[in-house]
């Protein structure tokens, strides 16, 4: 997510509307409230102006993209521009963009806004499935010709309406369209009713979410979208209903209309960044920033990762977190009572049936249910996900005898790193509703960089740049109350050296924070649960992707940190910065970004593994020439062994245009080390969601807010 949108959706939309901490009433009865007339009415007229959109990057028949990217002598120049450039001897299509219909029908659902995620599902990938069966991931099975294509839409860029001051960029296209179609009195741009800005932030909500489309690609490689009656939908509004499995909600939910949902059952999806495709395929997708569209869970933790009293983290007593909507994020802004959600119903990692009907919400076989449908994982926790990656073989199958694990990063400066390890075990044979049922129930556990240098967050404490043969040393951090084995890292500092974990986190003083009830409290505020321990933080942690097709010949996972400027929530050994310590504290100063390899103790089974190494596979760097790059944000594995990253930010480092690189891992070839830029993006946007068909001769990427501040007319149409 860029940097720009935290400041640009602070603040209420509504003049007179503060902040909300307590719960407001939740409606008993399954009475309806009045939407406005022109709900859920839909415009037909399109959007106008720069949009963000997914598109395919194809090599020549018989070749793959990295072959192609292998053989040029060199990459791509450094440069802003207001066009999307790429390698030569690659074609780029566009695929769909912010606006385009997915069916012919006349309510069609329209490709969403601020696209990021993508992964493809070819025809064919579950061919030899036995029924309901795992057989083959589809990732690398079924047709590179024809499928269907996942998408996330993570947010709105620029300024939204409010009583006071008109929509700016993306929030005008929609407004202007949804007035051009009937939907509003106005534009919003010269006068506004508190009617019509319910009925824009109503319309808004089904811009996020995801895309399930159908696309083709021709003889010239170039990629299509194909309208298709079976494309789908996935939104923030009770359209789309999910489970929160493995962690109990505050209060039951509603939806759209004030009728109570089934217990566990919560209304939409939104801030949905990264993901990850899983074997027994489904989609999952990180709701990363739902602080800024119905408040933060977590309220007293203020911008600069500083502590905020008096907001419900105090010590002295347990936590007491903020459940009702915030009235000054985006869509609670509004005065109608649809726009007004509980905290606790987003900030997953979200779990997508994809094709399924968005009301379909997932009910476990051991409830009698039939292990289908969407849901969020609540077993993981609740954090600002970026993504979330699964444990796998060289043949992209689940690992035979052992938990299922997910690797999942928060993406927050002063953020971690967090591994789910499920209670029981995988087994083949297994149905898909069978493994699904695993992620029900699991520990959480967190990785303490317990070498690396809290000043930098880059180097280690010797100031040495850690490297595969002069490592880092970490270790997971089991975070359950009944963690009586591990020592709390900051335990020695504090004067008890042998608190362990469970104690310091039940602790209602620990490190000046309140204390956890319980196991469930800690994952609803798995960013306190980490500072109330000391666990070493972050340079904002952002895609995580596990490598079984490393070149070392032992899987490794990896993590892209973007940046980190400025103040970190505790000092060297893990105490609270608060006061006079936390103003001489010096801030990070880490502006270009990193790429950490790590390296569980057991490669092999990593749901074991309580110890791991790490090291700096790639550091960012400034200056104009080609090879000059910082910020890496998403990922992409590869089983040639390279890694794919694009960037967030480097733009603002470097003034040269954000784009794709391929990275290489493999010491033994003379490109090692390097990343060599495959594509530049048009104007100030975004690189994100790069993922491969099968035959890896097509490579998809979504080109994420152009014209969010720079001027784009890209890409037209």
């Amino acid at each position: 997510m860029s940097w720009r949108t935290a400041a640009i959706l602070a603040g209420s939309l509504l003049a007179g509307c503060g902040p909300v901490t307590e719960p407001s009433p939740t409606p008993a009865v399954a009475s309806a409230w009045d939407l406005p007339p022109t709900w859920p009415r839909t415009t037909t007229a399109p959007l106008v102006g720069p949009r963000s959109a997914v598109v395919a990057l194809s090599a020549p028949a018989g070749q793959t993209i990295g072959e192609v990217v292998a053989r040029v002598a060199s990459p791509l120049e450094a440069a802003p521009g207001r066009e999307l450039r790429s390698l030569p001897g690659l074609t780029v299509s566009v695929v769909a963009r912010w606006g385009d219909r997915l069916s012919a029908a006349a309510d069609s659902p329209w490709f969403g806004t601020a696209a990021d995620y993508t992964t493809w599902f070819g025809d064919g990938w579950n061919a030899d499935w036995s029924g309901d069966r795992l057989g083959s991931a589809p990732a690398w099975q079924g047709s590179s010709q024809a499928g269907w294509l996942w998408v996330n839409h993570e947010y709105f860029s620029n300024d939204p309406p409010r009583l006071e001051a008109p929509p700016t960029g993306q929030h005008l296209l929609l407004a202007d369209a949804l007035y051009r179609g009937g939907a509003l009195s106005s534009n919003l741009l010269a006068s506004r009713t508190a009617a019509d800005l319910d009925t824009y932030l109503l319309a808004a909500r089904r811009e996020l979410g995801g895309s399930w489309l159908r696309a083709e690609r021709d003889a010239a490689g170039r990629v299509a979208l194909r309208p298709d009656p079976a494309a789908r939908r996935y939104d923030n509004t009770s359209r789309t209903l999910l489970t929160v499995t493995g962690l109990p909600l505050a209060r039951r939910a509603v939806d759209d209309q004030g009728a109570a949902l089934p217990a566990g059952v919560v209304p939409g999806t939104a801030a949905n960044c990264s993901g990850g495709q899983t074997p027994w395929g489904t989609v999952l997708s990180g709701e990363e920033n739902t602080q800024d569209v119905y408040g933060d869970l977590e309220p007293w933790w203020g911008s600069d990762q500083q502590f905020r009293p008096g907001r419900g983290g105090d010590p002295g007593g347990p936590l007491q977190p903020a459940v009702g909507a915030d009235r000054g994020a985006l869509f609670s802004a509004g005065s109608h009572p649809a726009l007004h959600r509980d905290r606790d119903w987003l900030g997953y990692v979200a779990e997508f049936d994809p094709g399924l009907d968005p009301g379909h919400y997932y009910t476990a076989l051991r409830s009698g249910g039939d292990g289908r449908g969407h849901r969020k994982l609540g077993a993981l926790g609740r954090a600002r996900w970026e993504n979330c990656t699964v444990v796998v073989g060289q043949d992209g199958r689940l690992l035979p005898g052992q938990p299922l694990v997910l690797y999942a990063a928060d993406d927050r400066k002063s953020g971690r790193i967090f591994k789910f390890v499920s209670r029981e075990v995988y087994q083949p044979g297994m149905t898909r509703g069978e493994v699904r049922g695993l992620l029900d129930d699991g520990q959480v556990h967190v990785a303490h960089f317990s070498d690396l240098d809290n000043s930098t967050g880059r180097r280690l404490r010797d100031a040495a740049t850690p490297t595969a043969h002069r490592p880092g040393r970490g270790v997971w951090l089991t975070l359950s109350l009944g963690n009586q084995r591990q020592a709390a890292p900051n335990g020695a500092a504090l004067g008890r050296s042998r608190l362990t974990v469970g104690s310091a986190l039940a602790d209602p003083s620990w490190n000046g924070l309140g204390g956890f009830p319980d196991d469930a409290m800690v994952r609803r505020a798995l960013f306190t649960a980490c500072n109330k321990l000391g666990v070493r933080e972050l340079n904002r942690p952002e895609d995580v992707e596990w490598h079984p097709w490393d070149p070392a010949g032992r899987p490794r996972l990896y993590i892209a940190c973007t940046k980190h400027e400025g103040g970190v929530v505790c000092d060297p050994e893990g105490r609270l910065l608060t006061g006079e310590a936390r103003l001489a504290a010096p801030a990070r100063s880490d502006a270009l970004g990193l790429i950490w390899a790590l390296e569980e103790a057991d490669p092999a089974a990593p749901g074991r593994s309580g110890e791991f190494t790490f090291w700096a596979a790639w550091e960012g760097s400034r200056g104009p020439e080609a090879h000059h790059v910082a910020c890496p944000d998403n990922l992409l594995t590869d089983p040639t062994g390279a890694l794919w990253f694009g960037t967030d930010g480097n733009l603002d480092v470097n003034q040269t245009a954000d784009g794709l690189f391929r990275l290489e891992l493999d010491e033994h070839q003379p490109r090692y080390g390097e990343a060599v830029r495959v594509l530049a993006m048009p104007s100030d946007a975004e690189c994100t969601g790069p993922s491969f068909t099968p035959d890896r001769r097509t490579l998809f990427v979504s080109v994420q807010h152009p014209g969010e501040e720079e001027p784009s007319a890209w890409p037209g149409g």
